[in-house]
């Protein structure tokens, strides 16, 4: 099965919802930090880093994701209103 970092984020994030932090946290953690990194802190991964063709898959705007970092940063336990 292949997704990419966003909808990666987004199964942890469902994962980690759904069974109360049980399960999927950590992985949200790990791939909250790099979305950050990637969209907001413009590390980007050089072109011949494996890294490069996956941050160009999942690119967002770091706008989007500046909107998106207090849930990155909460985590999910925020309430999922649209599920």
């Amino acid at each position: 099965m292949y997704c990419n970092l966003i909808e990666h984020l987004i199964l942890h994030a469902l994962i980690t919802y759904e069974t109360k932090r049980q399960f999927g946290f950590p992985g949200f953690q790990i791939l909250a930090q790099q979305v950050n990194d990637w969209y907001v802190k413009k590390h980007v991964p050089g072109k011949t880093n494996w890294q490069y063709q996956p941050y160009q898959a999942a690119y967002l705007p770091s706008e989007l994701v500046e909107k998106l970092n207090p849930l990155l940063n909460e985590g999910p336990q925020f309430q999922l209103d649209f599920v």
